[in-house]
């Protein structure tokens, strides 16, 4: 459902270079770059699952590329820590009560 979400979202915004996969984490990627890596992790995946998310995003993205994650306010330190401990950068986009937008860049 999510993926089917996000081509429509993709169209509405007139994004034509947005590609949703169904993967899970990047097993079904292969061996592509991308500028953008955007994903709404899953609240209960525990920290090791996210430190490979991290870790094979880093990989997977150009320099200068974007990694932009919303997770449940909770996890917004250990975010912040992982990201300048992977990207060396943090940034926090947004902040709600229950939700945080956060991003880490690929130098």
């Amino acid at each position: 459902m999510a993926v089917e979400y996000t081509k429509k979202n993709a169209e509405l915004n007139c994004i034509n270079n947005c590609k949703p996969y169904l993967s899970n984490g990047f097993s079904l990627v292969l061996d592509r770059q991308f500028d953008r890596i955007v994903s709404n992790l899953p609240a209960k995946a525990g920290n090791e699952f996210y430190a490979l998310l991290f870790h094979d995003a880093h990989a997977r993205l150009k320099p200068g590329g974007r990694l932009c994650v919303v997770t449940l306010s909770a996890l917004r330190e250990y975010l912040k820590r992982s990201f300048k401990e992977i990207f060396g950068n943090y940034t926090k986009i947004k902040q709600g009560v229950r939700y945080t937008v956060s991003m880490a860049e690929k130098m």
